[in-house]
């Protein structure tokens, strides 16, 4: 199982043009040995060799599709037969990490082979309300983040980690979790993050990227439809690790805090 290079594990759904995008910038990156596409629609998966497939196949990097039948966000960990790395980069078709963030990202991950490695922290906070004394709310705004100068989640829309732990999520995540992301639509990267941290006892690892390549994420994020456009998505990612806590069985978050 190689360690010097990695796997990238590309999550789509309905949006071609970006995949188009996605796989063409991955393989101009030195380290990737396979792209992986995470294909969870109803029509078939494109085929390589037939007419019009060529943009949906890299040139030079070994790509394949692990087509779903459902539809169920949980399908990007969902454990890859064949894998030729013991690291993979799990990320959504709408983020494109530059290749020197994406090397800086990997030798992180060298150096912290058992935890979640990623380029967008997040973070959670007590509800201050009263009749709230058990409940959690998330942080994602960058001035609280900063402000606090702490973090404890890594958004596996890109993140690096161990394979392993897409086994261990199919196997060992309690069922009444899986069954709240499914209901949701929402939260999966929170899930795994939990079960990271509860095997670990230890906190992700922040990769920054460079501040340009933020702004333009941010930018480009504000023409794109996803699940996070949602006006009340912090709200229920904030009731997700409230409710996580609960079936976890565990008297605190599993979640541990870090320093930027």
């Amino acid at each position: 199982m190689s360690t010097s290079k990695f796997t990238v594990l590309l999550n789509t759904f309905e949006r071609d043009d970006l995949l188009r995008r996605a796989i063409a910038h991955y393989e101009r990156c030195e380290e990737v040995e396979e792209i992986v596409v995470v294909w969870s629609e109803p029509r078939a998966a494109p085929r390589e060799g037939e007419i019009g497939s060529e943009e949906y196949y890299s040139k030079t990097t070994r790509t394949r599709y692990e087509t779903h039948n459902g539809t169920s966000i949980q399908n990007r960990f969902e454990p890859v037969a064949g894998l030729r790395t013991r690291a993979v980069f799990n990320v959504d078709d709408d983020v494109r990490v530059p290749c020197g963030a994406l090397r800086r990202g990997f030798e992180s991950w060298q150096q912290n082979p058992d935890d979640l490695v990623g380029y967008f922290p997040r973070n959670y906070a007590p509800v201050k309300k009263r009749n709230k004394k058990c409940a959690w709310r998330y942080v994602a705004r960058e001035h609280e983040l900063w402000w606090n100068g702490r973090y404890s989640i890594v958004l596996t829309k890109a993140a690096f980690m161990d394979q392993r732990y897409l086994k261990l999520y199919k196997e060992h995540l309690p069922e009444s979790v899986r069954r709240y992301v499914d209901n949701g639509k929402n939260c999966e990267d929170i899930a795994m993050q939990f079960l990271t941290s509860a095997i670990t006892r230890r906190a992700p690892v922040y990769a920054p990227a460079s501040l340009a390549y933020y702004i333009r994420a941010k930018l480009f994020g504000m023409n794109v439809r996803g699940i996070s456009s949602g006006t009340d998505h912090h709200v229920s990612r904030g009731h997700c690790i409230t409710s996580f806590q609960k079936m976890f069985g565990t008297p605190t978050l599993p979640l541990v805090e870090r320093y930027f």
